[in-house]
């Protein structure tokens, strides 16, 4: 174990962000498969403590995996462009080692973590763009967009696809905006 710093030691904030931290680590290297003690452990804290702040495996798993679903705030300006901030987003953000993409496939065989991702998914991302969107079949193009901005991580920051990695930034956002857009402006 780690020394731990006298300034995490007395504060709650400190020891909870530590806490988390591990967890993003521990998840993103193990999946959901490892237990509370190798978090603790990783964070240099008593077990009791990842329970006192978080809960449960599950809502530690939740915060672990952030509000990287959380984009409403892109959903703020013209209709019109939503595809093209949508698009930028996906592709400006950087990588990240604790990717919730990573967490989700290192995940991907346990139930309760692909039900928690879903309902994040839904919640966070399905649900209010679906409401932005409005018209008809607005939650099955907002679940499209998600698969769309899922599919973008996943290979560029998973299978770091040489087709993705080698073209012209303007041009993935080109042309990701395009496909994007397909769904929130529907030609019928």
């Amino acid at each position: 174990m780690t020394q731990r710093s006298p300034e995490r030691a007395r504060s709650a904030e400190g020891t909870r962000a530590a806490i988390l931290e591990a967890a993003r680590r521990v998840f993103t290297r193990d999946g959901y498969g490892v237990g509370l003690r190798e978090v603790a452990a990783e964070a240099d804290v008593n077990v009791a403590l990842v329970i006192r702040y978080f809960g449960s495996k599950d809502e530690l798993f939740a915060a672990a995996l952030g509000n990287e679903l959380d984009l409403a705030p892109l959903l703020e300006g013209p209709r019109r462009e939503l595809g093209l901030r949508l698009a930028r987003y996906a592709f400006g953000k950087p990588s990240s080692a604790h990717d919730p993409i990573l967490i989700l496939l290192r995940s991907a065989g346990h139930e309760p973590a692909l039900a928690r991702f879903r309902q994040l998914v839904d919640e966070r991302f399905v649900e209010p763009v679906s409401r932005w969107l409005g018209g008809e079949h607005a939650e099955v193009r907002a679940a499209l967009i998600a698969g769309e901005l899922i599919g973008i991580a996943m290979l560029r920051d998973v299978v770091r696809s040489d087709a993705l990695r080698g073209a012209d930034h303007e041009v993935r956002v080109m042309l990701a905006a395009r496909a994007i857009q397909a769904h929130v402006t529907p030609k019928r």
